[in-house]
């Protein structure tokens, strides 16, 4: 789930509400980008002229330097980063600054070259938005392959740190910036980034409708992309194709556009959930309507039909052969499992496109592939943090309690265990005496030390749990002593990745004893422990019933549902029939795993040249019986929340009065001034 603040939380769910989508369209020469080489007057030693094309358009920060009324010690500056540091966002940078009169001596000048014709609707330059300063008189020259001026453009009076010129550039190989007046005395000049095109954001004035389907197999039997599909008020006539001004001749395959939705705060002002990043497929224009359609769909898309084969066996993860699939596609923004780099293959297939490719090597790997809200393309296996607990250790623990208990699922305590602990033990029935050996019934954990008289530990307490592999769990829940609503008052949280860097630490202020957290950096930390250090009442014991991970993010409630949840139920599954290659290609073996509690049903069968062991071919078949076990389809037609993520587990309420738990598989989106749309999710019934 996309992280929000509580403030939209209360809003997406209001009984009345103010929703917005704007999309971001590039219209771009995708290609200038990378077909052009830099050159400039001047240049200050820690500036980086190949980022003015990365398409990053603000600095990362404020760097110190020594200019007139520049640097300001308020905390907002950081140091000038290495020469050539791609961590930092620096764009170009003079060595020359402005003099008394604001005026470039010599001028400076930013020249592109290009190998090859480009045409676009205008440049868009971002000078220092971030300090809001700019070049205040400049030129713009345009250049054919033979050295002829296209075009020449005086820029006065200039007041914006993001300059748009519009016009219609075709077949240029040149171009020039050169600034002759900075917007202040004795500063450089600054250009984060340079736009061969134009960016237009249509929004509720000019959005008529827009349509977003988001998609996963859970499986990857198959690799679905997500797609967007928006119309725009063409009034204006600007994408007709006859029209000698407009910009129908600068759309192009691939050009990028971006949606968010928004929803209005108590505050008025609008809270934005990215959604996704699309690439243009198609376009239509519609006289009689004067609108524009466009259809774009995700980096899924963009993956490589071309074919390829390998014979010869080689050693290779999976993570390095989907590496390699995704720069032969020339996706450059991706996120892989870490899980796959644990699972190796002969890298063994007769001929069979990039794409067929991946998807054999998501199945080995017992992943799903997806883009996320910022468009990164997402290879992950959906493992629960449940599943891949290694160990609990704690910092002590009352003798007949287990620290293993609080990982075994089970959230009923035996009941009241009599100990001296203040105004606990009560002669009422209600408590029973515990034996010297306790082990058979569920107590849980309990702490050795009690809580003084002001509730704190003298030492704080620590229970920590180990994780063996990543996951994508984003959330933990903490039953407390639940028997006597008894909980810790303060603690902390910690987690840690696989290289022991600490990535969250938070205190929390609790009072209830029942405890949900919440946060994406929980996903593939290794880690996790709980600094207990206050307890809810004097001179007791901590006690910890269980602790769980995966929650349901979010409820679906009558409140939010048009109607009753549909519900699909799919075959069962009797076996899983997988061939398998251990040897070449041309020796083939069969794992079949049977259902134990399926005697008559649907066979599922696969073949799989990179699956090159038994054990591979085992733990394959077993994960794909056991997403298919989750037989019921659950459809949902409601408000929507746009913050909600594919695979996230969600709580879908039913007319009987319960509630029942999937995982989300597809979503739905359609705006038209106000925003509906349909969620579908597996799980069990």
């Amino acid at each position: 789930m996309f992280e929000t603040s509580k403030a939209y939380k209360k809003a997406i769910y209001a009984p009345s509400r103010t929703c917005t989508a704007k999309v971001r369209f590039e219209f771009l020469d995708i290609t200038a980008f990378k077909d052009n080489t830099k050159s400039v007057s001047s240049e200050e030693i820690f500036s980086n002229l190949n980022q003015v094309t990365d398409k990053v358009r603000e600095r990362t920060a404020k760097f110190m330097t020594f200019e007139k009324d520049y640097l300001k010690l308020d905390g907002s500056f950081i140091l000038p980063p290495k020469s050539l540091d791609e961590t930092k966002e620096v764009g170009w940078i003079s060595s020359v600054l402005s003099d008394e009169n604001s005026l470039f001596i010599p001028n400076q000048v930013l020249e592109f070259t290009f190998s090859e014709d480009h045409s676009s609707a205008g440049l868009t330059i971002y000078f220092d938005m971030l300090s809001n300063e700019y070049a205040s008189e400049f030129t713009i020259d345009v250049f054919d392959s033979l050295g002829n001026t296209l075009v020449h453009e005086d820029v006065v009076d200039n007041t914006e740190s993001r300059y748009v010129y519009i016009n219609k550039l075709s077949n240029y190989r040149k171009i020039n910036i050169t600034l002759t007046k900075w917007c202040k005395p004795f500063h450089r000049a600054r250009i984060v980034e340079v736009d061969f095109g134009i960016i237009k954001e249509y929004q509720d004035s000019s959005l008529i409708n827009l349509h977003l389907i988001q998609e996963l197999d859970t499986t990857s039997n198959t690799l679905p992309s997500d797609e967007l599909t928006f119309t725009i008020d063409n009034s204006s006539k600007e994408f007709n194709i006859l029209n000698p001004n407009g910009f129908y001749e600068f759309l192009t395959q691939g050009q990028e556009a971006y949606l968010d939705f928004g929803v209005l705060l108590d505050n008025d002002t609008f809270e934005f959930v990215p959604t996704g990043k699309f690439f243009l497929k198609e376009w239509k224009s519609d006289e009689g309507t004067l609108t524009t359609t466009f259809t774009a769909r995700d980096i899924l898309d963009s993956l490589s039909n071309t074919e390829v084969e390998n014979t010869e066996e080689r050693d290779i993860t999976l993570y390095d052969l989907a590496e390699e699939v995704l720069i032969a596609s020339n996706i450059e923004n991706y996120v892989l499992s870490d899980n796959l780099k644990l699972i190796r293959t002969k890298a063994l297939y007769n001929k069979i496109s990039y794409r067929n490719l991946l998807q054999l090597i998501a199945v080995a790997g017992m992943s799903v592939t997806f883009s996320d809200n910022e468009g990164t393309f997402m290879m992950q296996q959906l493992i629960s943090a449940n599943a891949v607990i290694d160990s609990v250790s704690v910092s002590e623990s009352e003798s007949i309690t287990s620290k293993d208990q609080i990982i075994d699922k089970i959230i009923e305590p035996y009941g009241n265990v009599a100990t001296f602990e203040k105004n606990r033990f009560k002669l009422d029935g209600s408590f029973v005496i515990s034996s010297a050996d306790m082990s058979e019934y569920e107590l849980g954990w309990w702490s050795h030390h009690l809580s003084n008289e002001n509730g704190s530990f003298s030492s704080p307490i620590m229970v920590e749990i180990d994780l063996s592999k990543e996951h994508t769990s984003t959330n933990l829940q903490i039953l407390f002593d639940t028997l006597n609503n008894e909980y810790a008052s303060e603690f902390d949280i910690l987690a840690y990745d696989s290289l022991g860097n600490m990535i969250v630490n938070e205190t929390i202020v609790n009072n209830s004893s029942t405890f949900i957290y919440q946060n994406n950096l929980l996903a593939n930390c290794r880690k996790v422990e709980l600094i207990l250090k206050k307890w809810s009442l004097v001179y007791r014991r901590a006690r910890i019933i269980e602790i769980g991970f995966d929650i349901p993010v979010d409820n679906l409630t009558f409140d939010n549902i048009y109607n009753e949840p549909k519900i699909e139920l799919s075959n069962d599954i009797k076996s899983i029939e997988l061939t398998y290659y251990p040897e070449d290609l041309q020796t083939q073996a069969i794992y079949v795993l049977d259902n134990p509690n399926v005697k008559s049903g649907s066979i599922i069968k696969l073949e799989n040249c990179l699956i090159n062991t038994e054990e591979d071919a085992k733990n394959v078949a077993e994960w794909i019986l056991r997403e298919n076990t989750k037989i019921a389809k659950y459809t949902v037609q409601w408000r929507q929340n746009p913050a909600l993520n594919l695979s996230d587990k969600v709580s879908i309420e039913n007319g009987y009065g319960s509630n029942n738990i999937a995982n989300i598989t597809k979503q739905e989106f359609e705006y038209n001034g106000y925003l509906t749309g349909t969620t579908e999710a597996k799980g069990g019934l």
